[in-house]
């Protein structure tokens, strides 16, 4: 995520697992141009859900014109915060960050709305997973391409082939081959028959029993009430309705690709001016 919050202060929040090499490549490629430091004394509070907005509303925080990815500063009852509408779970959400020390008083500032309750990083993985959305060291790697982690949306079709400013990222050039000829593999969704997760690095096959891909994340689904699974999987077994089997404990469990994600996004985004229903 970048944000602007001045004519020469940008923000980034980056992946915690990479921080270290991002700033590096940071310092690298833009040191001798902008002052970049990293910032380790906040706390994040993720308040997540269809009342989210309703429960900053209560706090005094104006967010109807607030859309998704978007981010401003905020005070709450004189504590000082960066928020963004945002949040790794699928729902309308928004992300707090405060400083380390005003954390707790944040935290029990928020719990006096009755509709507000802890959850864990669990929780925060189920959603993920049933939002189809990608996690580090799982469905995305260094070795991993936006093609393949279908993530292409993340780069602007003006840094695509034929854009006014095309490629001059790195890997761009593996990037544009994948898209003009396909990848070899693609992140798709299964749903295995039976009630039983099928976890992480779990091999797949097709019908005929040769190995096409492999779990990313698996897991049982809280809201669709069945396992399901991220997976890599060879382009031509991608296409959804393809059964496939995973192999757990030497047994095959049946398998099918199915559409992305798995339960609707609900972010808030801004309609655009005059284009209002009646």
């Amino acid at each position: 995520m970048a944000a602007r919050f001045g004519p020469e202060y940008f923000v980034l929040v980056v992946n915690a697992a990479c921080k270290s090499r991002d700033l590096a490549h940071l310092q690298d490629r833009l040191g001798d141009q902008l002052d970049i430091s990293m910032d380790t004394g906040k706390s994040l509070l993720a308040l997540q859900g269809p009342d989210s907005a309703a429960v900053m509303e209560r706090l005094g925080q104006r967010v109807s014109d607030m859309g998704f990815m978007h981010c401003r500063n905020m005070a709450f009852e004189g504590i000082s915060c960066r928020v963004s509408r945002s949040g790794y779970t699928g729902e309308d959400g928004f992300e707090i960050s405060v400083d380390h020390a005003l954390a707790g008083k944040l935290a029990d500032l928020v719990f006096e709305d009755e509709r507000v309750m802890w959850i864990g990083l669990g929780a925060r993985d189920s959603l993920r997973l049933e939002a189809g959305l990608n996690l580090y060291g799982h469905e995305m790697s260094e070795t991993t391409t936006p093609v393949e982690a279908g993530l292409l949306w993340a780069i602007s079709r003006s840094r695509r082939p034929g854009g006014d400013r095309g490629g001059g990222f790195p890997g761009s050039g593996r990037i544009f081959e994948q898209i003009s000829q396909a990848a070899k593999s693609a992140l798709v969704g299964l749903v295995p028959k039976g009630r039983a997760p099928v976890r992480n690095g779990t091999v797949i096959e097709n019908v005929d029993g040769t190995p096409v891909g492999h779990v990313t994340s698996g897991g049982f689904s809280p809201s669709l009430e069945h396992p399901i699974c991220l997976a890599q999987i060879d382009t031509a077994h991608s296409a959804a309705g393809t059964a496939l089997n995973a192999i757990v404990r030497n047994r095959r469990i049946p398998a099918t690709v199915t559409a992305l994600p798995f339960v609707e996004h609900r972010y808030y985004r801004l309609r655009p001016p005059g284009n209002h229903a009646a």
